[in-house]
Formats: C-alpha cells, sequence, structure tokens
C-alpha cells in the first residue's frame, strides 16, 4: 500500500475538499489514479501507474484518428458551403432537393448556414463519442460521401470556369 502517498503529516483528511474521511489507501477513486482534490495518487513506476498510463496511450491512439477526420469533416463542410453559396449565386442549382427547397424559402445564405450547423452539430456529437467501434466508420463514410458528392464536382465545376 506504500504505492499511494498519503496526506501530508498532519492535515485532516476531512478538510482536503471532500467527504472522503477514509483512509486514502482504500478509496477506489485514489487507487484508479488519485483524487484531483487532495493530490494523493499512484506512485510513479508502480504496476498500477504503468497500467493507468498504458490505458491512457491506448485510448489517445484511437482518439488521434477521430480527431483528424474530425477536423477533414469540418473542412469538407465548409467548403462544401462556401462552393455551394458561390455556385448559386452564379447561376448554379443545389443538387440536394431539400436544401434547395430550405433555399427556395428561407433564402440562400440561411438555408446554408441551416443545414450547415446541424451537420457540424452531428459531426460534433461523432467526435465526443471518441473512440467507440463506429465512430471512425461514419466519419470516413461522411468524407467519402462529401468528397465524391461534393468536393470533386465543385472542383470539376471550378475547372471548367478557368
Amino acid at each position: 500500500m506504500d504505492a499511494l502517498r498519503q496526506p501530508p503529516p498532519g492535515v485532516d483528511v476531512a478538510t482536503l475538499g471532500h467527504d472522503r474521511a477514509a483512509d486514502h489507501t482504500v478509496a477506489p477513486v485514489h487507487a484508479a489514479g488519485g483524487c484531483s482534490a487532495c493530490k494523493v495518487g499512484v506512485a510513479p513506476g508502480t504496476a498500477l501507474a504503468a497500467s493507468i498510463a498504458e490505458a491512457t496511450a491506448m485510448f489517445m491512439r484511437s482518439v488521434e484518428p477521430v480527431h483528424g477526420l474530425f477536423v477533414l469533416n469540418i473542412c469538407l463542410q465548409i467548403f462544401d458551403g462556401v462552393a455551394t453559396y458561390q455556385g448559386v449565386q452564379t447561376g448554379m442549382g443545389e443538387g440536394n432537393p431539400i436544401i434547395a427547397t430550405a433555399m427556395a424559402h428561407l433564402g440562400i445564405g440561411s438555408a446554408l448556414l441551416l443545414f450547415k450547423a446541424k451537420a457540424c452539430g452531428c459531426l460534433l456529437l461523432l467526435r465526443r463519442m471518441g473512440g467507440r467501434p463506429l465512430v471512425t466508420g461514419a466519419l470516413v463514410g461522411v468524407a467519402a460521401a462529401y468528397g465524391a458528392l461534393s468536393f470533386v464536382p465543385w472542383l470539376v465545376q471550378l475547372c471548367t470556369l478557368v
């Protein structure tokens, strides 16, 4: 049990910022990684500290690709919104009939802002789900769909204008 640091001598545990007045060596919160209220935690170099570090590293490896895909999807949403706005302003039509109907009722900018905010909100929810199994696949699918159905067509349209 000496792997866990104890409160400083002479400090009453009840005054450390939480209501856990029992010995810190038996508190599950402290054994799992420490108490931020009293700074009592796992000593470096112990097996528990190593397993916590390994679990944290595994979680970060699963989250890093999700963050990159999240940023890519946000960039694709911004590109799609700007390209659609410019395209519709120059006389090209909107391919999505739902957005086209909304544009007729709300205006081009308002409809695009509404739909892009919704899409970015959904992406944020996926990002918050982090390392769950289907999140990476969902973000890859959304990026592939926007790449194929928005980025490439607008890029072709742009190349024909030049």
